[in-house]
C-alpha cells in the first residue's frame, strides 16, 4: 500500500490537540512557545529556542496514556456522498515525540515516521497540533493494547 493511503487505511493513528491560536512565523519562538504553554494536561511542548535546521523545533510529550484515532477504512455513506470513514480508538502510551511548527516538506513529516515512528505537527493557519502515530513502525512499543488485527508490525531483520 502507498504511504500517502496510510492515514486512510488505519496504519497512522491521529490525535488532535488543542492549541487556541496558530503558530506565528518561525522566528517567533518565543511567541510560540508562549502559545503552546497551555495545552491541556497530560500534554506538554518543549520549543527549541536555539533551533536553526535541527531535526525538529522541539518535542510533544505526555505523561498519561492518550487516545489516538485510526480509520477502520469502512466508509460513512451519507445519501448522496461518501462522508469518511468510521474511526476506531488507539491507546497511547507515555511518550515524546519530535514537534514540527509552521511550515515544513512533507518528505520532513514522512522521515519522522519513519525514523521515529510518530511526529507532532502544529501547521500554520491551524490551532491544534496533530500528533500522528505509524502503528507499524511504534504501535508495538507505544500502544497499550495489541495492535489491531489488520495492522501488521514492520518487521527489522
Amino acid at each position: 500500500m502507498p504511504y500517502s493511503d496510510a492515514r486512510t487505511y488505519g496504519r497512522v493513528a491521529r490525535r488532535r490537540i488543542q492549541v487556541g491560536a496558530s503558530p506565528g512565523a518561525d522566528a517567533d519562538r518565543a511567541g510560540n512557545a508562549a502559545r503552546l504553554q497551555d495545552l491541556t494536561a497530560p500534554f506538554v511542548a518543549h520549543l527549541d529556542m536555539t533551533q536553526h535546521g535541527a531535526d525538529c523545533d522541539g518535542l510533544l510529550e505526555w505523561t498519561e496514556p492518550v487516545t489516538a484515532w485510526r480509520s477502520t477504512a469502512m466508509p460513512v455513506l451519507g445519501a448522496h456522498v461518501l462522508h469518511g470513514a468510521i474511526q476506531a480508538p488507539f491507546e497511547v502510551r507515555p511518550s515524546s515525540v519530535p514537534l514540527e511548527v509552521g511550515y515544513t516538506l512533507p518528505s520532513r513529516t514522512f522521515a519522522h515516521l519513519l525514523t521515529d515512528g510518530a511526529v507532532a505537527r502544529w501547521p500554520y493557519e491551524d490551532d491544534e497540533i496533530h500528533l500522528l502515530v505509524d502503528l507499524e513502525r511504534a504501535g508495538l512499543h507505544m500502544g497499550m493494547r495489541p495492535l489491531p488485527t489488520d495492522v501488521e508490525p514492520l518487521r527489522v531483520l
